[in-house]
């Protein structure tokens, strides 16, 4: 009969690494293993009972067994913090963090802990990220988004707050997504060209051939345009005035491609939107994804991404952009693109036509079935 595990010639059975292994665990295992092997040898070692303990895991010595643990686990820590911070489960982010502080330079598919944190609103686990060292000045995955450029282009402004606190600074994108007219100021020279070094980042844009371009913008005229997009993004129309006032290009196509007037109309900024008119911002412009004008672009966008802020703002500047169709899609489409069960529900009830189709000549229930969103369907039959 055979010995519990072990195979033929005594050689022990392998084992496979457990979800959460523990480098500790390995060592007191060794040491049992010493012990076992003391009583047919008192002259063995220690070496040789880890090495025992590595090959029962498949690893051909020790170091490796413990190097593959401490990854394992530390991937499994990465894991289980990105979610609680997702959760916002600031108790289970405050224990992973005091066991290991490294976490908060820790990075996952590229993006950053403290970008994940003020994607998702968070302030306290900012702030205990940035206690255990994370970096202000990491990039947010992609992007070349800074914490607090990332944190004013989501209107996180909770975060932004944390991030002031730490000692971040904002340069012109910053100041102008923040509505601070003094700052702004500041980065002009007497002849209205922002000056050199003005930006340390910037919107994602591409060329017409899907190539990123730099961040920040390397021309002058561009870090005034990226900034004119920001302060239209979060509706701050003294700043957009003030920048109208400088050499900046309407045409500039920040992020997914849209013009400045495009995200005067995100921000459903009338102020704003009457000052970018009466430059002589293009009213027929088309972004680079929605394919919509500005009047269309931003109660799309607001619809797509579940904004339901921005799409009520919307509705109140303008009822009639409930069913506007001057682009791929109606903004009730883009709700059922991205599966936006309350959105669909605030536009139907503001008016919204679900026998519509769009583009690709699809109806919003047709839409939301292609793409998977089964549990909004029933909201769209007729």
């Amino acid at each position: 009969m055979r010995t519990p595990g072990l195979l033929k010639e005594g050689v022990p059975m392998s084992q496979s690494l457990p979800p959460r292994p523990d480098p500790a665990w390995y060592r007191k295992a060794a040491r049992k293993k010493l012990s076992e092997l003391r009583r047919l040898n008192p002259a063995a070692k220690l070496a040789a009972a880890q090495f025992a303990v590595a090959r029962a895991h498949h690893f051909a010595s020790w170091p490796k067994l413990i190097a593959a643990v401490s990854t394992r686990r530390q991937d499994n820590e990465i894991t289980r913090l990105r979610r609680a911070i997702e959760l916002g489960q600031t108790l289970e982010a405050k224990r992973l963090l005091s066991h290991s502080p490294a976490l908060a330079k820790a990075r996952i598919n590229d993006a950053s802990m403290l970008g994940i944190a003020i994607e998702h609103h968070q302030p306290d686990i900012v702030r205990m990220l940035i206690r255990s060292g994370a970096d202000l000045y990491a990039v947010y995955a992609a992007s070349s988004h800074t914490a607090l450029s990332w944190a004013i282009t989501v209107n996180a402004l909770d975060c932004v707050a944390a991030l002031r606190e730490a000692g971040a600074q904002p340069d012109l994108f910053c100041a102008a997504g923040l509505g601070d007219l003094p700052s702004v100021k500041k980065f002009f020279d007497a002849h209205g060209r922002a000056k050199p070094g003005a930006s340390l980042t910037g919107s994602t844009r591409f060329d017409s051939t899907g190539k990123r371009l730099p961040c920040p913008p390397q021309i002058t005229i561009d870090l005034a345009s990226d900034a004119l997009y920001l302060a239209c993004r979060n509706g701050h129309a003294k700043v957009v005035a003030f920048l109208l006032t400088q050499k900046v290009n309407l045409n500039f196509k920040a992020y997914h491609g849209g013009a400045p007037l495009h995200w005067a109309y995100f921000s459903a900024s009338a102020p704003a939107i009457q000052s970018l008119l009466a430059a002589g911002a293009d009213p027929a412009a088309r972004d680079d994804t929605y394919r919509c004008t500005p009047r269309a672009f931003g109660i799309c966008v607001a619809a797509h991404w579940g904004r339901m802020t921005l799409l009520k703002r919307s509705l109140r500047l303008d009822p009639t952009l409930v069913n506007i169709l001057d682009g791929r899609a109606t903004p009730l489409h883009e709700a059922a693109r991205a599966g936006n069960a309350g959105i669909i529900r605030a536009l139907l009830k503001a008016g919204a036509d679900p026998t519509l189709k769009d583009h690709d000549g699809l109806t919003p229930l047709e839409l939301a079935a292609q793409q998977g969103h089964v549990a909004v369907v029933p909201l769209l039959k007729i």
